[in-house]
C-alpha cells in the first residue's frame, strides 16, 4: 500500500505533510511519487494568495482522472481550502473522501483512522531506509491574532495556540540525540510565543518552581541542545519583536544569523491600511537594532504591490525603503483579494498592468540587490551544513541563510563544509569544498 502527498503553500504546511507522511508509514504504508501506484492520494492547500488556489484546484481537479484509473483510491485535502470551502470544496470535486480543515491538520491520524479509509495492514511493511535526520521543521504555534487586512490566515488556522515549551525541548533533544543537526521553529508569528516551564529551584535541588517564558527564552533553552548546531525560525512580525528578542539572538551562537522580517509596504497610509500595527519608521530602528547587536545578520523580507489605493507616491516610498535597507533578498507579491478580508471590501482599484510593472520594478530592484551582496562572499569562505546531494552535486546552507551548491565525490550529506565561493547568482552561491 502507498500513499502520495502534494503540499502547497508555507514551511507550516510543508511541516504538517511530514507528519500525515510519518503516521502514514506507522500504518503500513509506503510513500510514492507516482500517483498512479498510490492508495492514497493527498493534497495539502493553501489560500494565502490566489495563486497558491490555482494550483490546488489544477491537482484536485486532476485526481479525477486518478479515481477513475483507480475506483479504490481514496483522496483527502487538507489545509486552508479545505477550511475555507469546506463543502463547496467537495461538491465542486466529487472525487474528495475526505476533508481536514487547516485547524484540524494535527489531528489527520486522529480524523483519517476513524474515516475508514486506511486499509487494515496484514503485511510486514519496512519504511523506505534514509539517513539521520539533518535538519527539520518544528511547529512551536499555530494560528495568528493579528488580522492583517489582506491576510486569510487568523479565519482559516484560528487565534494562536502555543506548544508547550517543554514538549518543544524533549522533541528536539530526542531529535537531536538521533543525529539532527539544525531545526526551524515554524509559526505564522513566532515572536508572540508564550508558555510556562517547571525550572529547579537553585537552593533546593528537590523544588521546582513555574516560571513564565517568552520566545527569547525558548532560543536560549533550546541554545543548550547537545548536538544541535544551528537553529532558525519563521516568520517574525515586526510588532512583537522585542529589544529583549534582539539582544538575545546576538548572545546565542546556535541561532543562525538571519531573520525573516517581512516589511510589506514602505508607506505609513499604506501599512495602516493593511493593519500591520507599525509604521516605517518603526521598522526601520528594529533593522538599525539587529544589525547593531548582530553585525553580520541577513535579513529578507516580504513585499506587496498593488494593493487597494496604492498610489504612485506609496509604491516609490516602497523603493526608497528597499534602497535604505538592502535586503538580502526579498519575496515580492502582487495584490489578490481574499475573501472574508477586511481589504476584499476595499475596491481593487490598481489596473493589472499597474500592478505588473510594479512588481516587475520592485523585484528587479530587489533582485539587483540580492546578486550584488552574494557578490561580496566570491573568494571567501563560508560554513554549510550539506543538506543533499543530486549524484555529485551537494547542496547545503550558510548560517545566514543563503544556498550553496558544490561538487563533490565523498558522501558529504550532514556535514559542515568549509566552501570557497567561486560564483554568485540572485538565489545562490557557487563553491568548491576545502579540505
Amino acid at each position: 500500500m502507498k500513499f502520495y502527498i502534494k503540499t502547497f503553500g508555507c514551511q507550516m504546511n510543508e511541516s504538517d505533510s511530514g507528519i500525515f507522511a510519518a503516521f502514514l508509514e506507522q500504518s503500513g504504508y509506503l510513500p510514492t511519487d507516482n500517483i498512479d501506484e498510490a492508495d492514497i492520494a493527498i493534497v495539502n492547500t493553501c489560500s494565502v494568495r490566489q495563486h497558491a488556489e490555482e494550483r490546488a484546484f489544477t491537482e484536485i481537479g486532476d485526481l479525477k482522472h486518478f479515481k477513475t484509473n483507480n475506483p479504490n483510491g481514496k483522496v483527502v485535502v487538507v489545509g486552508c481550502m479545505a477550511e475555507k470551502m469546506g463543502k463547496e470544496l467537495k461538491q465542486k470535486f466529487p472525487q474528495i473522501d475526505l476533508l481536514i480543515g487547516a485547524k484540524d491538520a494535527q489531528r489527520f491520524p486522529e480524523i483519517i483512522t476513524k474515516s475508514g479509509l486506511l486499509k487494515p495492514s496484514t503485511d510486514i511493511v519496512t519504511p523506505k531506509t534514509q539517513g539521520a535526520l539533518i535538519t527539520t521543521f518544528i511547529t512551536i504555534t499555530r494560528g495568528c491574532n493579528n488580522f492583517c487586512s489582506y491576510c486569510v490566515v487568523p479565519y482559516v488556522r484560528g487565534p494562536e495556540e502555543y506548544r508547550p515549551a517543554e514538549e518543544i525541548i524533549q522533541e528536539i533533544k530526542g531529535l537531536a540525540e538521533k543525529g539532527l543537526k539544525e531545526v526551524t521553529l515554524l509559526g505564522q508569528n513566532v515572536n508572540s510565543y508564550r508558555s510556562v516551564m517547571s525550572v529547579p529551584d537553585p537552593k533546593n535541588e528537590e523544588s521546582f518552581s513555574i516560571k513564565e517564558i517568552d520566545f527569547a527564552d525558548l532560543l536560549a533553552e533550546l541554545n543548550k541542545i547537545v548536538g544541535l548546531k544551528r537553529i532558525r525560525f519563521m516568520t517574525n512580525h515586526p510588532k512583537d519583536v522585542s529589544d529583549k528578542f534582539i539582544k538575545t539572538i546576538g548572545t546565542l551562537n546556535k541561532v543562525c544569523n538571519h531573520i525573516h522580517l517581512p516589511l510589506q509596504s514602505g508607506s505609513d497610509r499604506i501599512l495602516e491600511l493593511m493593519n500591520r500595527k507599525y509604521t516605517f519608521d518603526y521598522y526601520y530602528g528594529l533593522i538599525r537594532k539587529l544589525r547593531y547587536h548582530f553585525s553580520d545578520i541577513s535579513i529578507t523580507t516580504d513585499l506587496m504591490v498593488g494593493f487597494p489605493k496604492e498610489t504612485d507616491k506609496d509604491f516609490k516610498l516602497t523603493l526608497d525603503a528597499v534602497n535604505k535597507i538592502k535586503f538580502d533578498f526579498a519575496y515580492v507579491f502582487k495584490y489578490s483579494p481574499r475573501e472574508n478580508t477586511e481589504a476584499f471590501k476595499l475596491k481593487d482599484d490598481v489596473p493589472k498592468e499597474t500592478k505588473e510593472k510594479r512588481h516587475k520594478e520592485l523585484l528587479d530592484l530587489c533582485n539587483n540587490t540580492a546578486r550584488e551582496k552574494n557578490s561580496k562572499y566570491i573568494g571567501k569562505l563560508v560554513e554549510v551544513l550539506v543538506e543533499s546531494n543530486t549524484g555529485d552535486e551537494y547542496f547545503g546552507k550558510s548560517k545566514d541563510n543563503r544556498t550553496v551548491s558544490f561538487q563533490s565525490s565523498r558522501n558529504l550529506v550532514g556535514q559542515p563544509i568549509n566552501i570557497k565561493i567561486k560564483e554568485a547568482k540572485i538565489h545562490s552561491l557557487i563553491g568548491e569544498p576545502i579540505a
